[in-house]
């Protein structure tokens, strides 16, 4: 059996490369709620929301395609449905099954980029149309979007390959790439918007940055030599879709319905607050849903190593991975949470922003409902890595609980941003903020202060080790 090993490069590149992915529209804020009017700030505001709201309609394919590939990387025979065969493994990786494998996600996402063009340029320019058709600079926001549209396309077919380089655990290689594609994208838009191109230079940047993408993956695929590794394989004669749409669906609906449980309420409220507040609540969200991603981080990059860990029922590695997440996640969401209270406003107000953070203590309660919901979510990640969605219900139901009570709360109390928080806060306590905590330590046989321990240990003698 071959198991996938995760250096310490990757994990340096990833967060290298995750500050860059997420930190890009952190550092073209001060720029822009200089430059932008707060209604414009808003609606650049929706189309970042626009564009996470997309990257969702792969239905769970992505992660499940990662998930795939580092079986198949490590020397799984066969792909199941369900779990996965351990025992007779390949001692390499199996090339004629990830030859199939990778010419059906190409297939997938070439024809998923012309979809979402296609749901972009319509219901997208639909919704956009109605909030800014009374705006000044309506012809400037609605060609802005018009170039959004093709680089959200573009950027879909694109993930073909940052799929395949980290299933197979080139993970420095694949962080690479959007380090540099993210500082591509930032010069060029920051160069533009100081040029006064308006909503428009977020268009060029992502367009020009996502070609960019495109040529560094064709490079690096080559470079580590999966081009051709593939390409002499024999292809393996198996209907890959029916195997892997199994789960992905139920991922994707999964992921779908935790987007309504956070960012999703950016849509409901733009019915029924200002441009303006919804510009304070999406940067709001946008600085606290950054902190989440960046405590998800370390477990992101070990998906596949976790992965391997799997079907190799290398139980004593994946908990040492589930404790070093939550520590590592709990380190960086308390401080940068505490910077962000004591730090966040008076900055902006030092740079001369057009639109702050919400209010201290609507801000605190935001802080929380995300802690809650990143340590949930973690928990589900290390779930789904054993091929199973056992969440499924749970997260349709309290998605759709959520949506409910946000919509009558905004709509019929003078709330205004508590209504979101609170409905979000108050229905994910009632079941997923403890359950799959709970789970995950039922699961691997012991409970989530002693994985918080092995986790700390852990990290402590890595750094023993390094210095």
């Amino acid at each position: 059996m071959s198991e996938i090993e995760i250096k310490r490069k990757d994990i340096i590149w990833g967060y290298v490369a995750q500050f860059l992915n997420l930190g890009v529209n952190f550092l073209l804020i001060p720029i822009s709620i200089k430059i932008l009017t707060p209604e414009s700030f808003g609606i650049w505001q929706l189309f970042v929301t626009i564009y996470l709201f997309l990257n969702l309609m792969d239905f769970g394919f992505r992660p499940t395609f990662i998930r795939n590939i580092a079986y198949v990387y490590s020397g799984a025979k066969t792909l199941e449905k369900h779990g996965f065969k351990r025992g007779d493994m390949l001692k390499k990786p199996n090339y004629p099954l990830l030859k199939s494998l990778s010419h059906f996600i190409k297939f997938f996402y070439g024809w998923f980029s012309i979809v979402m063009f296609l749901v972009a340029i319509t219901l997208g320019t639909w919704y956009i149309h109605s909030l800014s058709d009374e705006l000044i600079n309506y012809e400037n926001i609605m060609f802005a979007w018009g170039l959004y549209a093709m680089a959200i396309s573009l950027s879909f077919y694109v993930l073909y390959y940052n799929t395949l380089l980290n299933g197979c655990g080139f993970i420095k290689e694949a962080y690479q790439i959007m380090a540099y594609n993210k500082i591509s994208y930032f010069i060029i838009t920051a160069i533009l918007l100081y040029l006064d191109f308006g909503l428009a230079a977020f268009g060029w940047g992502m367009l020009i940055s996502t070609v960019i993408n495109l040529i560094l993956s064709f490079y690096f695929l080559n470079k580590v030599g999966l081009s051709s590794r593939i390409k002499n394989a024999i292809k393996n004669k198996v209907n890959i879709f029916s195997i892997v749409s199994h789960n992905a669906f139920k991922v994707g609906i999964v992921n779908l319905a935790m987007f309504f449980t956070t960012r999703g309420s950016l849509f409901l409220a733009s019915f029924f607050l200002s441009l303006q507040m919804i510009g304070e609540y999406g940067l709001s969200i946008q600085f606290v849903g950054i902190m989440a991603v960046f405590g998800q981080l370390y477990l992101q990059t070990n998906i596949p190593q976790l992965s391997s860990y799997r079907i190799n029922n290398n139980l004593e590695g994946i908990r040492r991975i589930t404790g070093e997440t939550y520590v590592i996640s709990l380190i960086i969401y308390f401080i940068a949470g505490l910077l962000l209270v004591f730090l966040g406003n008076p900055i902006l107000n030092l740079i001369d922003s057009k639109t702050f953070l919400i209010d201290t203590i609507p801000l605190l309660l935001l802080l929380i409902v995300y802690l809650l919901d990143m340590n949930h979510n973690i928990s589900i990640q290390i779930i789904t890595t054993r091929n199973e969605v056992p969440h499924l219900w749970a997260c349709i139901i309290t998605g759709i609980v959520i949506t409910i009570i946000t919509f009558l709360t905004l709509k019929y109390t003078n709330l205004g941003i508590y209504a979101i928080i609170l409905s979000i806060g108050i229905t994910q306590l009632f079941y997923q903020n403890w359950k799959w905590p709970a789970y995950v330590s039922k699961e691997l046989n012991t409970t989530y202060l002693s994985l918080l321990k092995k986790g700390s240990s852990s990290l402590i003698g890595k750094l023993s080790l390094k210095y």
